[in-house]
């Protein structure tokens, strides 16, 4: 009965850490990392793809602009 006590008050006071707790965390931890990665993996797929995209509507860009330039018509 005194031994039941004392755990008792120390789960009172979150000293107390059951296996099911320390299991869930673990999970957590595994599930974060895993998103982390996930997401490190799509960021060079999708970067890459991105840049190449941003460059091709740059070079688009400069051919409109010279194209308004030569051509001399006015913006609408």
């Amino acid at each position: 009965m005194i031994s039941s006590t004392v755990t008792e008050r120390n789960c009172a006071k979150n000293v107390c850490v059951s296996h099911n707790y320390i299991g869930e965390v673990i999970i957590m931890i595994w599930t974060i990392a895993i998103i982390l990665f996930v997401l490190w993996l799509l960021g060079f797929a999708v970067f890459n793809v991105a840049g190449g995209l941003i460059h091709l509507l740059l070079v688009l860009a400069v051919i409109a602009i010279a194209y308004q330039l030569i051509t001399g018509r006015k913006v609408v």
